[in-house]
């Protein structure tokens, strides 16, 4: 992108962040020009330039303040993230090589894919060891001994 190109990015970026008097959530902006946002990283440009470039724009988070360069980074990390995860279906941290190569420009994000909760099953053991149920609830009837064996389970494991 030339100088031209990136003030008229940038002019839509901001147009971008409000519908009417409502601001548009950060993270959907920016899903919106992630791969424009990954070939001017490409090209060199850090995050403070980047932030910079879109302040005088008149990008402004919802309270009035600048969007942080360290705000941007964050968030578009964590879009790429999850473009990662819609892709793959695997949760993985992506490497700088792949995190890079999901900046340059593509067709589309792919939304990320539904995974259901982990469940449990009932009958299965617990992950830390079998429990044993106290017998007798009342701390005043609990002899050191017990106290001293239950701490040694404890220490064992």
């Amino acid at each position: 992108m030339d100088k031209a190109e990136i003030d008229v990015w940038a002019r839509s970026f901001v147009a971008d962040l409000k519908v009417g008097d409502e601001t548009v959530p950060l993270d959907r902006v920016l899903a919106r020009h992630l791969d424009s946002l990954g070939e001017l990283r490409a090209q060199g440009l850090t995050w403070s330039a980047i932030g910079s470039i879109i302040a005088r724009a008149g990008a402004r988070r919802a309270n009035g303040r600048p969007i942080s360069p360290d705000q941007l980074r964050a968030n578009v990390a964590r879009l790429l993230k999850r473009r990662t995860v819609g892709a793959t279906g695997v949760s993985r941290t992506p490497s700088r090589a792949s995190t890079q190569a999901a900046m340059k420009p593509s067709n589309a994000m792919a939304p990320p894919a539904y995974r259901p909760p982990a469940v449990r099953q009932a009958n299965a053991p617990s992950p830390a060891g079998p429990v044993s149920k106290p017998t007798n609830l009342n701390p005043k009837e609990i002899s050191k001994d017990e106290i001293a064996a239950a701490l040694s389970r404890i220490k064992s494991r």
